[in-house]
């Protein structure tokens, strides 16, 4: 008796001295592997950088900003957030992988992720707020995983869009489900563009777009497009485009009306176009083809193209008659959006999927490039301060 009680003490004693060690090592502060990187030379016509920071992770993607902070996943599976006045890391998070930006909203970031969760991150410390976790049933041997992106807000509740072919609704405050939706029109369990404005849910699946009412989960419309494909799906004033195929068309978002459609000849995706001041939208080619067209929004009238060095992958409109674009090899490319010349390339990196991002005078650009002592490549983002200048 004596015997069996000294190893249930000893056994007792092990547990709480394990105890002990696993939450003093939740309670340390992490490491990070986020270092310090040569910040390059100055952008010409840009601005000279303020520091450049790398991290294990090279696809990095568009950085949010938030009190002071850009916070991005450098890590597989960690969310850190770097200040911008000089790159410090101020807090850094293990979340699991995350395949799109966070959406931030009253100092909390809502974050979906690459295994069908979702989940909500104080911004302002890193703190975890709750964590969701949708079914996601087996198939075969293995769980099929789906990424989640953050679409939006209504009401009390985040939308969250998963390739499971669910849009979700949690609470903000308890990370509850509130309701979910089967989308009317998209590919069974894969990939469909979406686009949420104003409390309406639009989507697109092969050859069709609808809209719903989010806060009632009503479709409005449905209709049928010539885009078998859809790469991309956005709202911009009062029209909805789809763009995928090397076709581009135009709805009304009222009632889902086709305005137009255009066929460029292509068989680009077309997984990213940018809406220009002057009623205008920038379609880029995508992963197969390197052009960039410039159209009128209201009657699809093609403006200009232009043929790029590699394949433009996403950018941006400057809101001061110039486009930002982002190439395969690394080059950030900037064109006057009046006829497409190109004003500037930057060698910036080796691959760009990070979406240049304006933070006061601070412009962050991401990248990813080769580490002189490890094997594999690093995502690294470098602040430049910008001058103002015109390139």
């Amino acid at each position: 008796m004596k015997a069996k009680l000294t190893v249930t003490l000893s056994i007792l004693a092990v547990l709480i001295v394990s105890l002990a060690v696993d939450r003093q090592s939740q309670l340390a502060p992490r490491k990070t592997t986020i270092l310090d990187e040569p910040p390059g030379a100055a952008l010409e016509g840009v601005g000279a950088p303020v520091w450049s920071r790398s991290g294990p992770w090279p696809w990095i993607r568009t950085p949010v900003i938030a009190d002071g902070k850009a916070i991005v996943m450098m890590e597989h599976g960690i969310l850190s957030a770097l200040s911008l006045e000089d790159g410090a890391v101020s807090w850094e998070v293990e979340v699991g992988y995350v395949p799109s930006p966070p959406m931030l909203m009253n100092d909390v970031l809502y974050v979906g992720g690459g295994d069908n969760w979702m989940c909500a991150v104080r911004a302002s410390d890193g703190q975890k707020l709750w964590r969701y976790e949708a079914f996601t049933p087996v198939e075969g041997d293995e769980k099929r995983n789906h990424d989640v992106t953050p679409l939006g807000f209504v009401g009390d509740a985040v939308l969250f869009d998963s390739t499971d072919s669910n849009v979700y609704a949690l609470r903000r405050d308890t990370g509850t489900l509130a309701w979910k939706l089967a989308k009317p029109v998209c590919k069974p369990s894969g990939y469909s563009p979406d686009h949420f404005d104003a409390g309406i849910l639009y989507m697109a699946g092969p050859g069709q777009v609808c809209a719903v009412e989010a806060a009632t989960q009503k479709v409005l419309w449905k209709t049928e497009t010539e885009v078998s494909d859809p790469g991309w799906l956005g709202k911009t004033g009062d029209r909805v485009f789809v763009t995928g195929g090397g076709k581009v068309e135009a709805l009304s978002a009222a009632e889902g009306r086709v305005l137009w459609w255009l066929d460029l000849g292509t068989k680009g995706r077309m997984i990213d176009a940018i809406p220009v001041a002057g009623d205008r939208i920038a379609v880029l080619g995508g992963w197969d083809d390197p052009r960039v067209y410039m159209l009128d929004s209201a009657s699809g009238k093609l403006l200009w193209v232009k043929k790029m060095s590699r394949f433009p992958n996403v950018g941006m409109a400057d809101g001061k008659g110039r486009l930002w674009i982002c190439l395969s090899d690394g080059t950030l490319a900037i064109l006057d959006a009046a006829d497409g010349t190109v004003l500037k390339e930057h060698a910036i990196g080796v691959h760009m999927f990070c979406v240049p991002v304006m933070a006061g005078e601070i412009l962050l650009v991401g990248t990813r490039r080769p580490h002189e002592e490890r094997l594999h490549e690093r995502g690294v983002l470098t602040a430049y301060r910008v001058t103002g200048a015109t390139p």
